[in-house]
């Protein structure tokens, strides 16, 4: 099933591309444009080198694998056995994750510093302009609410068919307004508007599952504030983890079905706007 947020980004196509009603264009594109060359610029003055944090993960890995190797073999030998029969185990294991730790640790330290230079206060402030401008172009009304969405990115040739349980790909938590126009569930990114037609919507679904996706969309961190009552939290690599998460399957014209993946904070304005039901 393709998720109506699904983009490739080999093509920049989104799955759900019948369902878009407005495009940013002209020089409201424009201005979106630099903003992203200006945001990956950021990230990257940010952050370390991709190697570097690959390595990383590498060293962990390793240093995580010797070290199970010695813990499963104390029951039987002893400390002191396994230290004369494999001293150097202990070495590598220990030299691996103290690595990895000051890799994790520079890579986070460098992060907070880049957050509190003026260069990211300046982006902000022209982030939250341009996307006011563009909520105001789409007609998006300001008592929408303000709800994540996950969709879904990856990268595949054009024409190539879509397995089952396909994992080519990962999620993203995507901020989106969401509103109802003309009998139709309306969903605002900043560069276009999503409409789907509250007829063509047959379920909506709770899936009891995990469910990781980079990104947190909110002003309250995770586990802080109403948060504490979902099952929200993060994994190694920092993507947020939902559970349970919610499936609003969709129906076009010709019968082809799409999904609309919510995460549990957020359902109950989605069901509050669609007037359905989970069943």
């Amino acid at each position: 099933m393709k998720n109506v947020f699904g983009v490739n980004l080999r093509t920049g196509a989104h799955d759900g591309e019948q369902f878009i009603v407005r495009r940013a264009e002209g020089e409201l594109a424009a201005k979106q444009a630099k903003l992203e060359r200006e945001r990956a610029e950021f990230e990257r003055f940010a952050g370390l080198p991709v190697w570097v944090n690959v390595c990383g993960a590498v060293l962990l890995f390793l240093g995580l694998i010797f070290l199970c190797g010695i813990l499963e073999g104390l029951d039987e030998i002893g400390i002191k056995q396994a230290w004369r029969n494999a001293g150097w185990c202990f070495i590598v294991a220990a030299v691996c994750i103290v690595a990895a730790a000051a890799i994790f640790t520079a890579a986070a330290v460098k992060r907070r510093r880049a957050l509190a230079a003026p260069v990211f206060r300046s982006l902000k402030v022209l982030t939250e302009r341009v996307e006011k401008e563009s909520y105001e172009a789409f007609g998006v009304p300001s008592s929408a609410c303000k709800i994540d969405v996950l969709s879904y990115l990856y990268r595949r040739k054009e024409g190539k068919k879509v397995k089952e349980n396909d994992r080519s790909g990962s999620y993203a938590n995507a901020d989106v307004r969401a509103y109802c126009e003309n009998d139709a569930l309306c969903l605002a990114f900043t560069d276009c508007v999503f409409a789907i037609p509250l007829s063509c919507i047959s379920s909506i679904q709770c899936i009891g599952k995990r469910i990781a996706a980079a990104g947190w969309n909110k002003e309250e961190p995770v586990r802080r504030g109403r948060y504490r009552n979902y099952k929200v939290g993060n994994d190694n690599a920092g993507r947020v983890i939902t559970k349970p998460y919610y499936r609003m399957t969709v129906r076009d014209g010709l019968g082809e079905e799409y999904e609309v993946l919510i995460p549990c904070y957020d359902i109950d304005a989605i069901l509050s706007l669609t007037g359905k039901t989970v069943g």
